[in-house]
């Protein structure tokens, strides 16, 4: 059985260190993002599954074992199932610690938009709200309510087309649970502190989930319609990102005309 429990925990921790470096090495995520975000939530939960079964058959094992029959193995699996439970007591308050300031960010921006909103557009499963600002500002925010937002500015900037696409851009971010994405990335990347593997999967992270956000308004509207407001929108607010993002639209749309 002791091998077994750290089968377990030595996997789970591999994932931790290995994961992060293979999703964010070369190019190939830039293309498939929403499968790559897909391996990284796989391999985030299978982590924790493991390291919760890991935890279960330690202590279940060292509690089963009779007095008498106390040896290394028992004393090596209880010894296993209190640090196990002591690391885990760490990553929740990591968590814990890791959110509380993204949440009351969020919170804080949220009150300040919905002071300023002038017209909401309840749909299906999101609430559209639409809010006095001259800046060029789109988000979604996971509420009671999945709630997209978008600015005046922003409406006067773009075609209705234009805006459709980006609507559907920040849907996206909603129904793929993207908001979830990037608190794990900020928690694993806090959890392994200054190695560049951390780092670099926040920074992966955050352009994953525009690019896989992107490739569904993409579908879901018109490729054209979304590239010519990340156009618009990285030209006004210089946002080289979004210019980077847009040529990618304009190209993979090229290349499904050539081939056809």
């Amino acid at each position: 059985m002791l091998w077994w429990v750290l089968t377990c925990f030595g996997t789970a921790t591999a994932l931790a260190f290995v994961a992060p470096i293979v999703l964010t090495k070369g190019h190939w995520h830039v293309r498939r993002p929403r499968l790559a975000l897909t391996l990284w939530f796989g391999a985030f939960f299978t982590g924790l599954g493991l390291t919760l079964l890991g935890l279960i058959l330690s202590a279940t094992t060292a509690v089963a074992t009779p007095k008498a029959e106390t040896g290394l193995e028992s004393l090596t699996l209880s010894m296993l199932a209190w640090v196990g439970l002591l690391a885990l007591g760490a990553v929740t308050a990591l968590i814990y610690t890791a959110n509380e300031p993204l949440v009351e960010i969020q919170k804080s921006t949220v009150s300040h938009l919905e002071s300023a909103s002038y017209q909401r557009i309840h749909h299906r499963d999101y609430e559209l709200i639409l809010f006095h600002a001259a800046e060029l500002l789109a988000c979604a925010v996971p509420l009671k309510h999945a709630t997209v937002f978008i600015s005046s500015g922003l409406r006067e900037a773009l075609t209705d087309t234009e805006l459709d696409a980006v609507i559907a851009h920040e849907h996206a971010h909603l129904t793929q649970r993207h908001g979830l994405a990037l608190r794990i990335a900020h928690v694993n990347s806090v959890a392994l502190g200054a190695l560049r593997a951390g780092r670099e999967l926040r920074r992966a992270s955050l352009l994953l989930v525009e690019l896989a956000a992107d490739d569904a308004s993409a579908k879901a509207t018109s490729p054209t319609a979304l590239a010519g407001a990340l156009t618009t929108m990285g030209t006004q607010l210089g946002d080289a990102g979004m210019l980077a993002r847009a040529q990618r639209l304009t190209a993979r749309t090229n290349a499904t005309r050539a081939a056809a």
